[in-house]
């Protein structure tokens, strides 16, 4: 008898059927993990936009308040002088002779090599100041340059060597004007009036006069060459006296507002890009030639469709009976917004007030439904935001409670295998002995009677 259960037995594989069985079992949790992938795309999409859209409220924001389009440039008609437009400046025109330009002040001692003080005390004195008292580590010119130089008194000593084995001192103001011009004494005594010392540069303030040649001349100071006062707002800086009166316009800068308008549209329009390029419907090929379509991403979500036509509205609809076009700014016939700068500029010129209050009226509404969307705390995205994430921990959570079960089950399964095959393997024991016992008994013969 060949009775053996071998061939059930090698047929039989425990680890490749427990995996197999495992697939089957892990199907839900695959199922929650394809889900985890779409919320955690769809979470990623929600944030991209959601930065977008605080970008162009921010933007929104600025250009809606008053003094966004208060912009103003400043001309001079001369290379000579330069001035540049602030906040508060308003239009205007004036004219100004510049008769000095403000310098530092710089004097050097004699030849010497060594400080005439034999302690290396010097004082630093200033019209009206008291004197400023330093005393070196020594008198060797090293060591009074570091003590001028540590003392902060806005004084710059250097050594600079004569040629002949002796040195000289330079002494330089921190910062230009007649408030900063100063002497160097020593026991009472300026060193600038030793023989071969001298003043190289005499320190003054610059100085402009407004109406030169008329009785209303005026002249104005300037510890620098900078000027901030001749004009509200407007910053003037001279480089070169003149005899010939150098004008000064200030007018609105209707380049720097047009731009503010283009950057608004552009960011608008980042904001409906994405909207629009994540809503779309793509067809590709599938496997088996036909056609297949795949939804974007945001094309069910009604939300996210509200917020886009939000913000077209708040951007191209009428304003007191008026159109946004007139400004150059109008929507297209793909949903996006376009900006014509050159309308913007020429309405502008034609109709400032106007034109910058429409500007300002359409930056608040479109800062208005930007903040209603992305509001940190309670905006329509940052909720759909917060919703996705509470949605993705329940799966995680569901996902480790599987694992934690999906674990147990595959123990269970691998103990029950395994006693199987000590079974079976007793089993196979058994009918070996069983079929050596029938092999040992002895035949019987048919030639017997």
């Amino acid at each position: 008898m060949g009775l053996s259960l071998n061939g059930l037995a090698s047929g039989l594989d425990s680890a490749a059927l427990i995996t197999a069985m495992m697939d089957v079992e892990r199907i839900p949790q695959n199922i929650l993990r394809t889900k985890v992938s779409a919320v955690q795309t769809f979470t990623t999409a929600l944030q991209d936009l959601n930065s977008k859209i605080a970008n162009l409220t921010v933007s929104a924001t600025a250009y809606a308040k008053p003094d966004s389009v208060q912009v103003f440039s400043a001309t001079t008609s001369s290379a000579d002088v330069t001035a540049t437009a602030g906040a508060g400046a308003t239009s205007g025109e004036i004219s100004i002779t510049v008769g000095q330009l403000a310098a530092r002040h710089t004097a050097v001692t004699a030849g010497v090599s060594a400080w005439p003080d034999a302690s290396g005390t010097l004082s630093i004195t200033r019209a009206g100041a008291d004197p400023i008292n330093i005393t070196a580590a020594s008198n060797s010119l090293d060591d009074v340059a570091k003590a001028v130089n540590d003392a902060g008194a806005g004084v710059i000593a250097t050594k600079v060597a004569v040629g002949d084995g002796t040195f000289r001192l330079q002494f330089s103001a921190t910062e230009s004007g007649a408030a900063a011009v100063f002497d160097i004494t020593v026991g009472g005594t300026s060193v600038f009036a030793e023989p071969e010392a001298a003043v190289v540069v005499q320190g003054q303030d610059a100085k402009v006069t407004l109406y030169a040649g008329t009785p209303a001349a005026q002249t104005l100071s300037s510890s620098s060459n900078t000027f901030t006062d001749v004009l509200p707002g407007v910053s003037i800086t001279v480089g070169a006296t003149s005899t010939v009166p150098v004008s000064i316009s200030v007018s609105k800068d209707t380049e720097a507002i047009a731009k503010k308008a283009g950057t608004l549209v552009e960011h608008l329009n980042t904001v409906l890009g994405l909207v629009k390029l994540k809503s779309q419907v793509n067809t590709t090929t599938g496997a088996d030639g036909s056609p297949k379509a795949t939804s974007g991403i945001f094309s069910s979500d009604s939300g996210i469709r509200s917020i886009s036509q939000g913000l077209t509205n708040a951007a191209t609809f009428p304003i007191g009976g008026r159109s946004p076009s007139e400004i150059g700014i109008s929507i297209t016939k793909d949903g996006l917004v376009t900006y014509d700068e050159e309308k913007f500029k020429t309405a502008l010129a034609k109709d400032p007030t106007g034109t910058g209050a429409m500007f300002q009226e359409i930056s608040a509404r479109v800062a208005a439904a930007g903040e209603n969307a992305s509001d940190k705390y309670d905006g329509q995205i940052t909720l759909k935001i917060t919703g996705q994430d509470r949605q993705l921990r329940s799966l995680n959570d569901q996902i480790s409670s599987m694992e934690t079960r999906l674990a147990k089950r595959e123990e269970y399964l691998k103990a029950i295998y395994a006693a199987l095959e000590v079974s079976m393997s007793n089993m196979n024991s058994q009918m070996s002995y069983l079929s050596s016992q029938i092999a040992s008994l002895p035949s019987s013969s048919s030639s017997d009677e």
